[in-house]
């Protein structure tokens, strides 16, 4: 016996169902915090001290400076300026009177100088304005030791000048201590009439009769 099979018809598609789209979600916001600050790090150990550079070199040596004026003495000595070491003077500038043949110091008119070498010399300058009835006589004394006499004229009431006693010596005293050099006055040939220093004859308060000064000057000579 024969059986026969036979497909069946295909039935129709059935119908789509609705498609439904959900709505979209808000964009959420990007919110970024920054942090804090960190904490700064402690120094670094200073570094050794670099070398110091060499020293630059030195200059060319000036020009030598013109020599300087020889300096000239009293009466002509000269004396080198690089020569002087030291100078000293005492002024009188009052007037005094004397009558006696015995030395009497002047006032004022002493030096106390200190060599600074045995070897050095003492240049002694003496300027003294004297008159009087008499000549006067006029001496230097290194310490209790005459080293030079002078005289100056005498004098007349109707004098109206004054004499000067100007004189120079170069000592050698050979010595570092003090030495004091000083000026004596004496009538020079008898007591029976006065000298006068730093006035004249005639001591009136006149411009015809003047009034002087008198010095001593010592400079240490090389």
């Amino acid at each position: 016996m024969t059986y026969y099979c036979y497909q069946g018809i295909t039935g129709p598609t059935g119908y789509k169902g609705p498609l439904y789209i959900g709505l979209t979600g808000p964009t959420g916001s990007l919110f970024l915090q920054t942090g804090s600050t960190g904490v700064t790090g402690m120094t670094g150990i200073t570094g050794p001290t670099g070398v110091v550079g060499m020293t630059g070199v030195t200059g060319p040596t000036g020009s030598t400076g013109y020599t300087g004026l020889t300096g000239v003495g009293p009466t002509g000595i000269a004396i080198s300026p690089n020569g002087v070491l030291q100078v000293l003077q005492s002024t009188y500038t009052d007037v005094s009177t004397l009558r006696s043949t015995t030395f009497t110091d002047i006032p004022n008119l002493s030096v106390s100088i200190t060599p600074s070498s045995a070897s050095s010399q003492i240049l002694v300058i003496l300027d003294v304005k004297a008159t009087g009835g008499r000549p006067c006589r006029i001496q230097v004394l290194r310490d209790a030791s005459t080293i030079m006499v002078c005289n100056s004229p005498e004098g007349s009431p109707n004098d109206t000048g004054i004499s000067q006693a100007s004189t120079f010596y170069i000592d050698s005293p050979n010595t570092t201590s003090e030495t004091t050099y000083k000026a004596q006055y004496a009538t020079a040939v008898a007591a029976d009439s006065d000298v006068f220093i730093n006035r004249t004859f005639t001591n009136s308060n006149d411009y015809r009769f003047s009034v002087s000064a008198s010095s001593i000057t010592c400079i240490e000579l090389l």
